[in-house]
C-alpha cells in the first residue's frame, strides 16, 4: 500500500464513529425542521391573532387611518383569517402544493386589498406623501402579482 494510501485511510472504529455522528445529526437535523416549520406557524397565528384583535378594536384611534377605513376592514378580517386558518393548515400538514396553493389564494386576496386601499385611500395623508403611498401600493399590486404567478407555476409543477 502506498504513503496517500494508509495516510488517507481512518481507522475502523473513526469510520463508525463518524458514520454515526452523521446518521444522528441527519436525524436531528429533519426533526428539527419539522419543529421549526410548527413552531414558526404557530407562532404566525400568534401574532396574525394579536392584530386582528388590535385592528378591529384600536383602528379608530389610529391617527393615519380615516373612517374609510371600514370600508376595507372586512377584506383586511377576511385575509387575516383567511391567513390565520393557512398557517394553522401548515403547521400540521407538510405538502409543497398546498403551500403554494394557499400561497395563490392569500396573495389574489392580498391584490384585493391592495387595489381597495389604493381606490378608497383610507390613509390620513396629504401632498407628497399620497403620492409616495399611492405608488408603495402599485409594487405591493405588481409584486404580489409576481409572487402569485410564481405560486401558482411552482403548484402546477410540484415543485418547491
Amino acid at each position: 500500500m502506498s504513503r496517500e494510501g494508509k495516510k488517507n485511510k481512518k481507522p475502523e472504529w473513526a469510520q463508525k464513529f463518524e458514520e454515526r455522528g452523521r446518521e444522528y445529526s441527519r436525524t436531528n437535523r429533519e426533526d428539527y425542521r419539522g419543529v421549526g416549520r410548527i413552531l414558526g406557524h404557530l407562532f404566525a397565528v400568534l401574532w396574525l391573532v394579536i392584530f386582528f384583535y388590535v385592528i378591529n378594536k384600536y383602528y379608530g384611534s389610529i391617527n393615519f387611518l380615516t373612517d374609510d377605513f371600514k370600508a376595507i376592514l372586512w377584506l383586511l378580517n377576511i385575509s387575516l383569517v383567511f391567513a390565520i386558518f393557512s398557517n394553522l393548515l401548515q403547521a400540521f400538514v407538510q405538502s409543497s402544493f398546498l403551500r403554494h396553493f394557499l400561497g395563490f389564494v392569500g396573495n389574489i386576496v392580498s391584490i384585493i386589498i391592495f387595489y381597495t386601499a389604493y381606490v378608497i385611500f383610507p390613509f390620513n395623508a396629504s401632498g407628497d406623501t399620497v403620492t409616495l403611498t399611492r405608488v408603495i401600493l402599485i409594487f405591493m399590486i405588481f409584486g404580489t402579482g409576481i409572487g402569485m404567478i410564481v405560486d401558482f407555476v411552482k403548484m402546477l409543477r410540484g415543485k418547491n
